[in-house]
């Protein structure tokens, strides 16, 4: 956000670019230049968003193998909370339902997650595979070249 200026007043421009009404909000002359300002907010704030979207399943990949470490909860619970094993807290008592509903759960999520990845690495992957066979079109690599 290093490149906005500070916003008018009290977020009544952000409300006026939503409900499309500009007039009356007190903006004066400054309405024109506000509607730039605040077309440029939401296009910074779209690119973060995303970029944040993307670190993060970028983190939630990375450390998901870690849980495929055998014992590994015991590890963490020792490093966490300084226990030795013996004397880590016990796991509940689940009844048949219960048991049955939280497998059900697991499967599912993990089902899911397994498609995200896979989804995730797809999009990553396929433009590199594709760059070849995708080219600009002519005009527009004329006007890249400067010779339009």
């Amino acid at each position: 956000h290093l490149l906005l200026s500070r916003e008018f007043g009290e977020d009544e421009t952000n409300v006026a670019w939503w409900t499309g009404r500009w007039y009356g909000k007190g903006m004066g002359g400054w309405a024109f230049t506000l509607t730039m300002r605040e077309w440029l907010c939401k296009v910074i704030e779209c690119s973060v968003f995303s970029a944040d979207v993307l670190m993060g399943h970028l983190i939630l990949f990375f450390l998901s193998v870690f849980t495929l470490v055998p014992w590994i909860d015991k590890w963490h619970s020792a490093m966490l909370f300084w226990l030795r094993p013996s004397r880590q807290i016990r796991p509940p008592i689940y009844s048949l339902k219960q048991r049955k509903q939280r497998r059900r759960s697991a499967i599912l999520y993990g089902i899911l997650f397994v498609l995200f990845f896979v989804i995730f690495l797809a999009i990553i992957i396929a433009p590199q595979v594709l760059k070849p066979d995708v080219s600009l079109p002519d005009t527009l690599t004329k006007y890249l070249n400067g010779r339009f």
